[in-house]
């Protein structure tokens, strides 16, 4: 039995994109992804138009780094920008300064072509959101908590020395449309918007806007998302609307982020855009601040608006979803749905948020609707093929699969579709076909973490440990602060009994991120593999209590206490494993040795009788089965493992036939042929079965082995700012 659950595809799901490196990129520039034509034209700054009102953050700091993105007026003496601009992503307070730029002309900060403004004023906060600013050694758990929040909390309104919007400069102001999240979703969830700033491709000689994008409302967990064409420098920069109470063009939201593709470099992110039917669109739009977020804080520094009045008399706050509000957003999304039946969008969305809420069925149920109102809606089979691929049965598997290679003849450029059906391939043990598909990835993304990763993953179900070895550690390289690819070395380091290093990984992974359930277990499967029965029992039940559902940790432990002599409690695990996973044959076969040591063969032949009763066919490993029963020979399951080998890992047959013949002899007595079999277990190294170290341990007992095996030689198997900073 494998020891290890590895599955990451939800929490990938969460984050709606593969961006893992997004993270980090609060101190880089990222690129970002366009959907449709790029259709941006140059705007001017003329006193007299929208335009005059926008201008230029600048902040730089004592260390000599600075930041630059785009801030608008939103009263005489106020600009409104993202907070990660207003200080260059370090903390705002009011000692903070920056520089506002405003107007054409020659002046501006000493860089290359940002010599273009006409004025310049000292800018200091008076209020800002409550960001959460990321430093190098934050856990994955702090970086994901920031990805949330700054959706919602990336602003800040300074305050100038000189009022621009007033004469006798006369740069005018932009007025506030407050729209709250809930409106936006009830009402269909899609706004005509425009967006207007100072992107970092483009000359700052002008502005420049998105003239045909939307604003789609909330579909995760941060902010906002739109499809206006975000670049580096657009953070702060406003997203405008037709007010829908005055009909007036106002700031509905503040831009603040983007999704880049990850693997990718920031010219060749520049240079990808998407079609608006691609998979990946819904995974890849910007991310805004809404107005409605922060309008109670900012009220008091602006001037007399009735609409703005209206709004807090009548809603105070933004009542978005939170994380832990699904409901709300499936209720609304419902209401959208009964006026407007017929539009795939709204279906999907609401899929996308049941499964938030843990409610697949509800989810599959949309995405049924959708592709029976538009079969070749792309997004929609995409996000059916990845909750086929995270079910991760058989079945399953063939039908992400078929999805997935239906979207790739489609949509070849696609930045995450061979990616996904990569995955689903190395899942079905498919590992050539996995590998051909991301050696083409990583063509196009060539420092993609999550690709080199996962084929890691295929070279070490191939048994190359040397080339698994150098993706795995490739993939730390691009994303050293990424747990994942840690424990992935971790994992094959502790194969090659290389303890040492396997441990380290491990503690950098649970250092990252202390509730990875995985990094746990690992840790404990080295110390197992030692002898360390306590630190080991430890680490397993720290797994244990972050994930308890999981069969494979209560197997796992199961283990360790049947090698301590812990006979009763490791029974209990067993059981427990059963029950959580009742058609695992291995687990059952487990359970069912377990009982025989302890003397309870009754119990233990009355168990496995009822599962061989639920599972009447006769394929592997059921003449391990029918042997334990009475009712077969150690010459069936050779052959039978023969047979499995063809379609199997034939090391893997040889592996369990000698095992399980081996424990049948232990316990009928023939230690001599029990030693004989465990020793080809042992000999072959697979320290990824559990089996292995009872093996190791009924060895030891019956003084077969000299040393441990940990010290056997074996030869080897993204959400980004948008704020320029140059």
């Amino acid at each position: 039995m494998r020891r290890t659950i590895r599955w990451f595809l939800a929490a990938l799901m969460a984050l709606g994109t593969l961006s893992i490196l997004a993270t980090q990129l609060h101190v880089k520039p990222a690129a970002a992804v366009a959907f449709g034509k790029d259709d941006r034209h140059p705007v001017q700054r003329t006193k007299g138009t929208e335009g005059a009102a926008i201008g230029l953050v600048f902040y730089q700091a004592a260390n000599g780094q600075f930041a630059a993105g785009t801030g608008f007026l939103v009263s005489p003496c106020h600009v409104l920008t993202a907070y990660h601009v207003a200080a260059g992503g370090y903390k705002v307070d009011e000692t903070t300064t920056s520089t506002f730029y405003v107007g054409d002309g020659k002046i501006g900060p000493d860089f290359p072509d940002l010599n273009r403004f006409a004025e310049s004023s000292i800018a200091r906060p008076v209020v800002w959101g409550r960001y959460v600013r990321l430093g190098e050694n934050n856990n994955l758990l702090v970086r994901a908590q920031s990805v949330e929040r700054n959706g919602w909390e990336d602003w800040a309104l300074l305050e100038l020395d000189k009022c621009f919007g007033a004469k006798p400069y006369s740069y005018g102001y932009l007025k506030l449309s407050p729209v709250t999240t809930r409106e936006i979703m009830r009402g269909g969830a899609s706004i005509a918007a425009r967006s207007v700033g100072l992107p970092g491709d483009k000359s700052v000689k002008s502005l420049w806007e998105d003239p045909t994008c939307r604003l789609i409302g909330q579909i995760y967990a941060s902010g906002w998302q739109h499809d206006c064409i975000t670049i580096p420098g657009n953070s702060g920069g406003p997203l405008l609307i037709k007010d829908p109470v005055t009909g007036e063009q106002r700031v509905a939201a503040i831009t603040v982020s983007h999704i880049a593709v990850e693997g990718l470099s920031v010219a060749a992110s520049d240079a990808l855009v998407l079609g608006r039917d691609d998979p990946n669109y819904y995974d890849y739009l910007a991310i805004a601040v809404p107005i409605a977020g922060l309008i109670e804080r900012i009220q008091p520094y602006l001037t007399d608006d009735a609409r703005v009045e209206r709004f807090l008399a009548k809603h105070r706050i933004d009542d978005h979803y939170s994380s832990e509000r699904s409901s709300d957003a499936i209720e609304d999304l419902g209401a959208a749905i009964t006026a407007n039946a017929k539009n795939p969008e709204l279906h999907l969305l609401r899929a996308i948020w049941n499964r938030y809420a843990g409610r697949d069925e509800d989810a599959r149920r949309d995405l049924d609707a959708v592709l029976a109102l538009d079969e070749n809606f792309a997004p929609a089979r995409y996000l059916r093929a990845r909750m086929e691929l995270e079910d991760g049965d058989a079945d399953s598997l063939k039908l992400a699969s078929g999805d997935f290679t239906v979207l790739a003849n489609k949509h070849a450029d696609s930045p995450d579709v061979l990616l996904y059906r990569a995955i689903a391939q190395n899942r079905a043990s498919s590992y050539d076909a996995a590998i051909a598909d991301l050696d083409r990835v990583l063509k196009r993304q060539p420092k993609s973490a999550v690709a080199v990763n996962e084929r890691g993953d295929a070279w070490r179900g191939l048994r190359n440990y040397e080339r698994a070895l150098a993706d795995y550690s490739k993939a730390i390289t691009f994303a050293s602060d990424w747990p994942e690819a840690y424990r992935d070395r971790g994992y094959l380091y502790h194969l090659l009994a290389r303890s040492e290093e396997a441990r380290g990984d491990f503690n950098r992974a649970i250092k990252l991120n202390a509730r990875d359930a995985e990094a746990w277990n690992g840790r404990a499967l080295v110390s197992l593999s030692e002898g360390r029965i306590s630190e080991a029992v430890s680490d397993f039940n720290r797994a244990l209590e972050l994930m308890p559902q999981s069969a494979a940790y209560y197997a796992n432990r199961a283990t360790a206490r049947m090698i301590d002599g812990e006979e009763k409690r490791a029974i209990e695990d067993f059981r427990r494993a059963v029950q959580l996973d009742p058609d695992e044959p291995f687990v059952n076969l487990l359970y069912y040795i377990a009982q025989a040591r302890a003397g309870e063969m009754e119990r233990a032949k009355t168990s496995l009788e009822k599962f061989a009763a639920q599972h009447p066919d006769q394929d592997w490993p059921r003449p391990i089965v029918d042997l334990f029963l009475g009712r077969g020979s150690t010459e069936a399951v050779e052959r039978a493992a023969k047979v499995a080998a063809h379609s199997k890992d034939v090391a893997g047959q040889r592996f369990d036939a000698d095992f399980y013949i081996g424990q049948w002899a232990l316990l009928a007595g023939d230690q001599a042929a029990a030693m004989q079999r465990l020793k080809s277990v042992y000999d072959s190294r697979m320290r990824e079965y559990l089996e292995f170290d009872i093996a190791r341990a009924d060895l030891n007992s019956l003084g077969s082995i000299a040393e441990t095996p940990t010290r056997t030689p074996i030869d080897p198997k993204k959400n980004v700012p948008t704020g320029s900073k140059r």
